[in-house]
């Protein structure tokens, strides 16, 4: 059976990932990285979405609320960037069941991405969650860090395997970095250093034996 991506929402779930991965060759490491400099916003994208019994017209207003709460903020400072918040409507067979949400991203001068996101209920206006997740961009934006709130505890496991010394400028640290630090910390014997907003590690430098 081949498989294709379908998206689930809840509470009946059911929705599908396709992950294409190219593992390392045998004996090679992880290389440290150094991500201390964000660098300038160049251009904030996204999409609102609706599947199922939802009209497009509700990711159309998912997406123009979310290009006004951008716009005020960034272009208000007098920032000039590209943005692009397009509405979709899922087609037939591509979800399960009935929802909708939107996501959105920054990209910043030195390839790094930010993102947040927000999922539609039928308690919440379409207008309400889509400036939910304009706010939590925003917010990560003003952190000025090289990774968000959600993409913060996912480098710890890499950096501890890495080979060298990694520093990412990451901002306060989440509870759930904290807690992926204290079990990495406990299955690899490294350490990590926490201080000015910069979390670092000099990983083992685990080799690929694929």
């Amino acid at each position: 059976m081949k498989l294709a991506p379908i998206r689930g929402y809840y509470p009946r779930g059911g929705g599908q990932v396709i992950v294409h991965v190219n593992p390392l060759e045998r004996g090679k490491c992880l290389k440290a990285v150094q991500m201390l400099s964000r660098g300038p916003i160049l251009r904030v994208w996204g999409t609102a979405f609706v599947a199922g019994a939802l009209p497009i017209k509700l990711a159309h207003v998912m997406a123009g609320r979310a290009r006004e709460v951008i716009h005020r903020k960034l272009h208000g400072a007098g920032t000039s960037i590209g943005l692009d918040v397009s509405a979709l409507k899922e087609p037939p067979g591509k979800a399960v069941a009935t929802g909708s949400g939107i996501n959105l991203f920054a990209e910043t001068g030195e390839k790094c991405l930010l993102g947040a996101n927000a999922v539609g209920s039928p308690k919440i206006t379409p207008e309400n969650v889509a400036e939910k997740a304009a706010t939590d961009l925003i917010d990560h934006i003003d952190r000025g860090t090289c990774v968000d709130t959600h993409a913060q505890d996912q480098t710890v496991v890499l950096m501890a395997l890495a080979s060298g010394t990694s520093k990412i400028l990451s901002g306060d640290l989440t509870l759930h970095t904290r807690s992926a630090i204290y079990i990495t910390e406990l299955l690899t014997k490294v350490k990590f250093k926490e201080y000015d907003g910069i979390l670092e590690c000099t990983g083992i430098g685990h080799a690929s034996k694929a």
